[in-house]
């Protein structure tokens, strides 16, 4: 039998094993949605200044998702400003060095 300090590392790590995996599995996963209010209405009632930022956290694969997310926009807001309207999905296409910016494949 572990001494009690022993039992509670096994439990800490574990626990921090579990929300590694979760954060890698939304980042390199299906949706790539690792988000707190992604889908939310940002209207202006909704910025109240309660003294605290929101919490913010997207992943950084180079997926329209993960990309939306860090502009703070939602999946289908990201897709039409990049896009434009009526586009279903992106795909990154590289690196396009005149611009300085992403290349996306749009998908419509």
């Amino acid at each position: 039998m572990l001494p009690i300090y022993g039992r509670l590392f096994r439990v800490k790590r574990s626990v921090l094993i579990l929300c590694v995996f979760l954060v890698l599995a939304g980042c390199i996963g299906g949706g790539g949605e690792v988000v707190i209010g992604q889908d939310h209405d940002y209207g202006e009632e909704d910025h109240e200044d309660h003294g605290e930022e929101e919490a913010w956290v997207c992943c950084k694969a180079l997926t329209a998702s993960c990309v939306a997310c860090s502009e703070r926009l939602t999946k289908q807001e990201w897709l039409d400003k990049t896009c434009g309207p009526g586009c279903t999905d992106a795909v990154y296409a590289g690196w396009d060095e005149e611009t300085n910016m992403a290349k996306w494949d749009c998908v419509y």
